[in-house]
């Protein structure tokens, strides 16, 4: 990945959290992970940037959504189960 890509794919995770600040907040933001994954999805592909949904099962939480976006995770939902988390938290996964 380019800087270029870097910096394109972060300037799209931050105007759909601009575009949707609901999912900022904790009430919103529980049950909302596979709808916000959508969304973010979709405008991906609309803006010509590589994104897909990722699903973990079964966790401590329950069932939920996330975004792949090249090497990051991103989750814009994360506040339901942290309300002081990063609004989208993104991590990097690790290469399997």
């Amino acid at each position: 990945m380019t800087p270029d890509d870097l910096d394109r794919k972060l300037a799209l995770i931050e105007r759909f959290a601009a575009l949707h600040p609901e999912y900022g907040d904790p009430r919103i933001a529980r049950g909302s992970c596979r709808l916000a994954t959508r969304q973010f999805v979709e405008m991906a592909k609309a803006a010509g940037v590589e994104a897909s949904a990722a699903f973990s099962l079964g966790g401590p939480e329950g069932n939920h959504c996330t975004v792949n976006v090249g090497e990051y995770s991103v989750d814009f939902t994360a506040r339901q189960f942290n309300r002081d988390a990063p609004f989208p938290l993104i991590v990097r996964r690790e290469r399997t």
